[in-house]
């Protein structure tokens, strides 16, 4: 993913890791089509972490797809990739969201402002 590679300041290798797995395993589980884009946002993507910090991560749906079915979809691949690398203390926090629309405000306007996208690659 070649946003880590910007972010490589920004998050730790057991972070880059994480972040990787959890993305493939989402886009594994997910119907094709049904994933718009992967971000993270929040205090890493800003710079500002700190040692509490979790890994907030936007799954942005495609047009039409139903969010209120993928919320356990992209909670599944977060806990599945934590536990398998063992990495639960990393707490990645995904956040499902409807298809943007052309004006976005609230969370996806923040989202899309400060946001690195890890899917699909830029």
């Amino acid at each position: 993913m070649a946003y880590l590679r910007r972010m490589a300041h920004r998050l730790s290798p057991a972070e880059e890791v994480l972040l990787r797995d959890y993305v493939a395993r989402l886009l594994a589980a997910a119907p094709p089509g049904a994933i718009a884009a992967v971000r993270v946002f929040g205090s890493r993507a800003r710079g500002e972490s700190g040692p509490d910090s979790d890994l907030d991560v936007a799954v942005e749906l495609a047009p039409g797809v139903a969010a209120s079915r993928f919320g356990r979809i992209a909670v599944d691949a977060a806990w599945d990739a934590m536990e398998a690398r063992d990495l639960i203390a990393l707490r990645l926090s995904p956040v499902v969201l409807p298809a943007f629309g052309p004006d976005p405000t609230g969370i996806e306007a923040t989202i899309l402002r400060e946001g690195l996208r890890l899917w699909p690659a830029q």
